[in-house]
């Protein structure tokens, strides 16, 4: 086999390979086995047409048609192993030469892995910042379980800040009802933000059957562009008031949620947002820190291919977040007045840095020999198999090679990280 290789831009590479006719000939034998094992051939029963007679059946071309896509995927990968490139993705192949009797030759034109220079990271700190949980938190987070447990009783009088309102509204612009401006049967909590400022506050002494106008202004923000920063005109027709009533923060309230007293009810509370506020501030400091490294460090030009899967990614994750909130991608893409591709175009920074995150944990684990053992990845499969025991599939998957391997990624991300932290974060 011969292999010519040509650097191309944005850190492509195009293999010229050539295979010779008797490094072609077995996988002809097999493609010939195939034919005679699954057609019939005059004189022979199946699987018995020796090589000669299968070529004079079905002909020479048939054989190098039916034995290509194995040939270019075997010696593809064995030039590509042999020249020790680093590729990513798939090839795009173009047969240049193919004839009986002759030499196969085909391009492939591949991505490779970008290099990365690493800066020095003695120059990079990253400044800790320990957050105390207060007790205003514990308290509302107390309130807030209260208001979980809560009844709703229909009443007859006019609502109160501690109400909730049930209405029908239809929003207006120059008197014209909005596209997707109608709801029937919405929930207002009186007492609670809206993403509208000012409606809790406008239904404040209605009455069953009550009708109401007035304008409000869309935040700036908004996720629906259409009226994001928008004078909206409201009709609302109040359907009901419910008089809201919670329960008395006492030991029984503590011990209906598991714990013994009031007392320690605060305290696991306390420790609860107190380490969630611990894990969100070693986010921020992984964070600041990468960027920090991607800012400085130099990277070859990165391919297409890995910018492209990047943003399909994020927009999944987008996908099922949105599933998980009860609405579905077509309403998403309606409210934000956007078609599927632009969303995803827009996704091109994010997924820059997090392709740039990636190529640096990569070469950082390279550079200072940070691996991971197949112990340590049956130990992380295990610990899966306890959280997702109900869910088949999820444990079927964790079996697979594919998904170990990419365990082994993600672990050796994880220990590349900590090793950066080690010596950037003070």
């Amino acid at each position: 086999m011969k292999i010519e290789v040509k650097n191309l831009p944005k850190s492509k590479v195009e293999l010229v390979i050539t295979i010779t006719v008797e490094e072609i000939k077995p996988y002809l034998e097999k493609a010939a086995k195939h034919l005679s094992d699954n057609k019939d051939i005059k004189g022979f029963r199946r699987g018995h047409a020796p090589y000669d007679k299968v070529i004079q059946e079905f002909g020479e071309m048939a054989l190098y048609e039916a034995s290509l896509e194995r040939i270019v995927q075997s010696t593809y990968f064995s030039a590509v192993k042999e020249k020790e490139l680093d590729v990513i993705g798939m090839p795009e192949i173009n047969v240049t030469k193919m004839a009986p009797g002759n030499d196969i030759e085909y391009k492939a034109v591949a991505a490779l892995l970008p290099k990365v220079d690493l800066p020095s990271f003695e120059k990079i700190k990253v400044e800790k910042k320990e957050k105390e949980v207060e007790e205003k938190e514990v308290e509302d987070t107390l309130e807030n379980l209260r208001k979980m447990q809560g009844t709703e009783e229909v009443k007859s009088g006019p609502s109160t800040k501690e109400d909730k309102v049930v209405i029908d509204m239809d929003l207006l612009i120059d008197n014209v009802l909005v596209e997707g401006g109608q709801t029937k049967d919405h929930g207002v909590y009186l007492n609670e933000n809206y993403y509208v400022p000012g409606l809790p506050e406008q239904l404040i002494g209605v009455k069953k059957d009550e009708e109401k106008e007035f304008d409000l202004e869309f935040p700036k923000e908004h996720y629906q562009k259409h009226l994001a920063g928008k004078k909206v005109h409201f009709k609302v027709k109040v359907k009901d008031v419910f008089e809201r009533k919670f329960p008395e923060l006492n030991d029984e309230f503590a011990k209906k949620l598991g714990q013994e007293n009031v007392a320690k009810l605060r305290e696991v509370l306390k420790q609860n947002l107190q380490a969630e506020a611990d894990r969100k501030e070693n986010e921020r400091q992984e964070i600041e820190m990468l960027e920090a490294i991607i800012t400085k460090a130099k990277f070859e030009d990165i391919p297409d291919v890995l910018i492209d899967a990047e943003k399909r990614r994020i927009f999944a994750e987008l996908k099922s977040r949105i599933s998980g909130s009860g609405l579905t991608m077509e309403q998403y893409l309606e409210g934000v007045k956007k078609t599927e591709a632009q969303l995803i175009e827009e996704y091109a920074d994010q997924a820059d840095k997090r392709v740039k995150t990636t190529l640096v944990l990569r070469a950082l684990s390279a550079k200072e020999n940070i691996e991971v053992s197949d112990a340590e990845v049956e130990k992380e499969v295990e610990e899966m198999k306890k959280v997702y025991a109900k869910q088949p599939e999820v444990l079927k998957n964790l079996e697979t090679q594919d998904t170990r391997e990419s365990l082994k990624v993600i672990l050796r991300n994880r220990k590349a990280v900590m090793w950066l932290k080690e010596r950037i974060v003070k």
